[in-house]
């Protein structure tokens, strides 16, 4: 009888290891379930990444991907531009995407490619590099693509000349002999400016006056008629101001004249 009840106790001690044994299995068969469902669910989310042409990588790396869009770019140049991120500005690089070419480049230099195409360097602080007939090919500094360079700043509007009858006469920068008439002006007045200059430097009484005088004098006509004579001495300029001859008409005697010796 004795026996009996210890066979009966070493059987319940065997029963309750075989149930903690299934136990165990169990919940490590589930374990084992739920991380093969999580390695399956990022497998996809990768995959979805890859055909949605980098938009995933975009949101990690934190480029606007919108902005590089709205300049014409497509979902695989945006991938392509994220993924290439991996100079600065003005950094030596390779002209290709891939490396093999030999020629390298930096900052805003031009690269020679295929027909004689000269693409603007990867490494450019701008898209299209002046002097380069293309822009880049490929963009290493993750900067999302730039316009042209700045437009110079124009030349401020010149500030319109002064009328001439709103100056002094002579004007006061000119010098003292310098006048400046116009057909409005009084005649009488023109005339006796005129006559005293000319019997300053000018005439026969005594002979060749005002050969050695240090006066000088100008007369400027603006375009009109004038009825005056307009004799010229020593040291004297007259002119007119139109831009034809014949804009500036002296209607008097004798008009413009230099008296003989």
């Amino acid at each position: 009888r004795g026996t009996a009840q210890e066979n009966k106790q070493v059987w319940s001690v065997e029963a309750g290891l075989l149930a903690a044994f299934l136990f165990a299995a169990m919940i490590s068969f589930i374990f084992v379930l739920l991380a093969a469902g999580a390695a399956i669910a990022a497998a996809q989310r990768d995959g979805g990444c890859e055909r949605d042409g980098g938009a995933c990588l975009a949101k990690e790396s934190g480029v606007d991907e919108e902005a590089l869009l709205q300049h014409g770019a497509t979902l695989h140049e945006v991938s392509k531009h994220l993924a290439l991120a991996t100079c600065s500005v003005g950094e030596s690089v390779a002209c290709s995407t891939d490396g093999s070419a030999s020629e390298w480049c930096s900052g805003n230099q031009c690269c020679l490619g295929t027909s004689g195409r000269l693409y603007t360097c990867p490494s450019a602080s701008i898209e299209h590099a002046p002097g380069c007939t293309h822009p880049k090919s490929y963009d290493c500094t993750g900067s999302s693509p730039s316009s042209a360079p700045p437009q110079p700043t124009p030349d401020p509007a010149p500030t319109p000349p002064t009328k001439c009858d709103t100056q002094p006469n002579p004007p006061s920068s000119w010098g003292q002999g310098t006048y400046v008439f116009s057909p409005t002006d009084n005649q009488t007045d023109i005339q006796a400016r005129i006559n005293a200059a000319y019997a300053s430097n000018g005439g026969q009484r005594p002979p060749n006056n005002g050969q050695f005088s240090d006066k000088r004098f100008a007369f400027l006509f603006q375009p009109g008629e004038y009825k005056v004579d307009v004799p010229v001495g020593f040291y004297t300029t007259v002119a007119g101001m139109g831009d034809h001859p014949d804009k500036v008409v002296f209607s008097g005697n004798k008009g413009v004249y230099c008296e003989q010796g």
